[in-house]
């Protein structure tokens, strides 16, 4: 809850280092299942949904379209949400083969139960911030292949 904080304000090259975003994001897809009878969030759950506020602080900061569609792509947020709901959009395989997430399932945004709905409410949070910023930046110029790939995940999501 603290780093949020700080996030909408720090230099934006310290909120995209590459080792604070693969924490945050193997935070996200911590969310793990409760038992069997038991409706509240555990606290892995708790813990994703504070990292999707936290990935949701880095894709609202302002900034040219430009700029947006490249920190967009660096973060792969879709495609990181994409396994997470085991989609296969567009080029997943190359996405996931240089291992730069380590992604064991835990969040399930298909299946999930009731002590991760928190989790699976702010990820979805994070898809419509990502999706309106994603959609801003493709209107200008839609031609980047990777800015397509993300644009398929994104709908798939």
């Amino acid at each position: 809850a603290r780093l949020k904080r700080y996030l909408s304000w720090i230099d934006l090259r310290l909120s995209t280092d590459r080792t604070l975003v693969h924490t945050i994001l193997d935070g996200l897809g911590g969310a793990s299942r409760g038992s069997s009878d038991d409706e509240d969030p555990t606290h892995r759950t708790m813990l994703a949904v504070e990292c999707a506020y936290c990935l949701r602080e880095i894709v609202d900061r302002g900034m040219g379209e430009q700029k947006k569609l490249a920190l967009l792509t660096e973060l792969d947020v879709f495609g990181v949400l994409c396994r997470f709901a085991r989609l296969d959009v567009g080029n997943m395989a190359a996405a996931t083969s240089d291992g730069r997430y380590n992604i064991d399932g835990k969040l399930d945004l298909v299946t999930s139960d009731a002590t991760q709905i928190e989790a699976v409410a702010a990820a979805a949070e994070l898809i419509n911030t990502s999706g309106l910023e994603l959609i801003q930046g493709w209107e200008l110029d839609p031609s980047p292949p990777t800015t397509n790939v993300q644009m398929g995940q994104c709908l798939e999501l």
